[in-house]
């Protein structure tokens, strides 16, 4: 008896076609931070094998945070959704004080890093899960019979989130955003909301870049300008400068233009495994470029079927979602699926130079850390959610076969 209550807990449910994509990603991660990690064994004074060895722990831990939050059952999500968005926004808040008014973070170079003394985290990435989680509590639970409850419990909660993220991380604040767009979408709120709400936001972007043009108040918006000004600038602009500042443009745009290049040495079919040669030159190899990487090595055959993977992620998502009873569930499993999926297309996206470079890293494939564990507790989140809905299924059959017993059975049997 005991043994099968152990095989019962340890058996797995839920989609079975995530359980495998989960599985290809991990495999598809093993090799490709292995083969781009030469750069960063050489800084770190240790061999790939070392580097392997690490990443391979890093997806153990990240299955098992996986399977924590896989088993854990919906009722703590629903309970937690308030509390851990107060938190993460308390996170952020340190994180500015710590960069903008101590100034102990300032060696980082940006206002993403929460700093413990021993190590450091990025809140932002734990803003992406918190909002998403928080936002489908909102919508289920509250009713918006006006526009003023909307934006008391919508609209300043994440919107305070979004903007302590903007200042340190600009990609993090637009996933955020889009994310949140999709999950309002396929809610019941109306529509003439959404519609305001796209106006705020576009007016609070303009006061934002209104004022660091004014103030500098919002350094990563520079950051941002000048990035989409050299991916917009031509071949004739780019003459009329001087040769400093033409120097100037082609080292800033160093790691997109390598990128790109080992994107074309790939071709078709790939250089083959290990024998990327752009991993030796190109910055990240191994996190904001691994795309790069893998279609250098594997060719676009392959780099097509990792694109195809994420697709097919989403679409498994939104059948979760229509499968589902509470708006919490769906909503959870449509913003959660949204942000995994829009996060590898941006990372994509920088990798084959379709838009400026934004330092996001390729979910679940990327050389793991923060971001491998807390996309993997997401991935939790949603099979948690389909394994709650396979359980309901079961428990309506053995109802529903209860129910036919009880009718056929006989009067002899009946008394």
């Amino acid at each position: 008896m005991a043994t099968r209550n152990l095989k019962k807990q340890l058996s797995l449910r839920g989609d079975k076609v995530i359980w495998i994509i989960v599985l290809l990603m991990a495999l598809i991660s093993i090799v490709a931070v292995y083969s781009s990690s030469y750069a960063l064994a050489h800084r770190g004074g240790v061999s790939t094998f070392h580097i392997l060895i690490g990443q391979m722990r890093s997806i153990l831990i990240s299955w098992a945070v996986l399977f924590v939050f896989y088993k854990a059952p919906l009722s703590l999500y629903r309970k937690w959704a308030l509390p851990a968005l107060g938190v993460i926004g308390l996170m952020l808040a340190v994180v500015l004080i710590q960069y903008y008014l101590l100034g102990t973070t300032k060696h980082l170079k940006a206002a993403r890093w929460f700093d413990f003394g021993f190590g450091t985290i990025q809140p932002a990435e734990f803003a992406k899960i918190a909002v998403i989680i928080y936002l489908a509590k909102i919508l289920e639970v509250k009713k918006f019979n006006d526009f003023k409850t909307f934006i008391c419990w919508i609209l300043i909660p994440v919107g305070g989130i979004a903007g302590m993220t903007l200042l340190g991380s600009f990609s993090a604040t637009v996933i955020i955003c889009l994310t949140c767009f999709v999950i309002l979408v396929c809610s019941d709120i109306p529509r003439k909301y959404i519609y305001r709400t796209l106006g705020l936001v576009a007016l609070a972007g303009s006061v934002a870049f209104g004022c660091n043009l004014a103030f500098g108040w919002f350094e990563r918006l520079d950051t941002v300008t000048n990035r989409v000004e050299r991916f917009f600038m031509s071949e004739e602009e780019r003459q009329m400068l001087s040769l400093e500042e033409q120097q100037k443009i082609a080292d800033k745009e160093y790691q997109s233009k390598e990128a790109e290049q080992a994107i074309q040495l790939g071709g078709l079919k790939g250089l083959g495994p290990g024998n990327s040669i752009k991993r030796n030159t190109l910055p990240n190899p191994y996190d904001d470029y691994i795309y790069s990487i893998i279609v250098e090595e594997w060719g676009l055959i392959v780099g097509s079927l990792v694109l195809f993977l994420y697709i097919w992620f989403l679409f498994r998502c939104v059948i979760i979602a229509q499968a589902c009873k509470k708006p919490f569930a769906a909503l959870s499993v449509i913003g959660l699926g949204c942000l995994i999926t829009f996060q590898a297309l941006i990372h994509i996206a920088v990798n084959i130079g379709a838009i400026p470079e934004t330092g996001q890293t390729l979910p679940m494939i990327s050389h793991g850390g923060t971001a491998y564990i807390l996309m993997s507790a997401a991935l939790g989140i949603i099979l948690s959610i389909n394994r709650t809905i396979e359980i309901s299924k079961e428990n309506e059959e053995k109802a529903k076969k209860a129910l036919l017993w009880n009718n056929t059975e006989t009067p002899e049997k009946s008394s």
